[in-house]
């Protein structure tokens, strides 16, 4: 199939009908993924470097809200700038993958992270890790409150990546674990 992909009002990529999809950039990166709408109800991917240990303190009041953090740092082998900069990725691939379905905006205050489950042979310089996210909030009739969707993430020594899908079931038949 041969299609543009426009611009919405609200910058983000409007896929041809019948696919879900994701973008991301860094300086070092750039990543698209799409799929049929039938095998995915929501697709997002995220790519990051390495947050500098300032940047992680001003950005931790935005996406931790309580025990994220400390989640993470006692289950991965990072630093607490590398766990943030994970939680940023993980957070920013999930509002790719369910926006579209919202059709609103909403911020990482709206879901929290309850699981991380270390990849194996995870150190780090290199590593994954299976996390659950749940939903805050009601985000629209079929992201009800209470939704758990898994997240992917990958990282190396220059940073992170993040990847959520859901699958079609997932909007409409209840919370969703990480595969």
């Amino acid at each position: 199939m041969d299609a543009a992909i426009p611009r919405g009002a609200d910058r983000a990529p409007v896929w041809p009908q019948g696919f879900v999809g994701s973008i991301t950039h860094t300086d070092r990166l750039v990543a698209a993924a799409v799929a049929p709408s039938g095998a995915y109800s929501g697709l997002g991917i995220d790519v990051e470097s390495w947050m500098s240990d300032p940047a992680a303190e001003d950005v931790i009041p935005q996406i931790d809200f309580g025990h994220e953090l400390t989640l993470l740092t006692r289950a991965l082998p990072v630093s607490r700038a590398r766990a943030a900069t994970i939680l940023f990725s993980a957070k920013e691939a999930l509002y790719k993958a369910l926006a579209p379905r919202a059709g609103r905006f909403f911020g990482f205050d709206e879901a929290a992270l309850i699981t991380v489950i270390p990849g194996a042979d995870s150190s780090a310089a290199t590593g994954s890790a299976e996390l659950t996210l749940e939903l805050q909030n009601d985000l629209c009739p079929t992201l009800p409150r209470g939704l758990r969707v898994g997240a992917q993430v990958a990282w190396d020594d220059q940073g992170v990546e993040s990847l959520v899908v859901t699958p079609p079931e997932a909007l409409t038949e209840g919370p969703v674990s990480p595969s």
